[in-house]
């Protein structure tokens, strides 16, 4: 069984032309606890 419960390797978003998320990779161990933050796209 492995250690990791998430990988993602270069995660790429757009939204239209505009990037948004860029060649994104991380790893989440497996009982972690993990959260993304950031802006939520209301320009607030």
């Amino acid at each position: 069984m492995t250690d990791q419960a998430i990988i993602v390797k270069n995660l790429n978003k757009k939204f239209g032309s505009r990037i948004v998320v860029n060649q994104l990779s991380f790893t989440v161990k497996r009982g972690s606890i993990f959260g993304l933050l950031g802006h939520n796209g209301s320009k607030t």
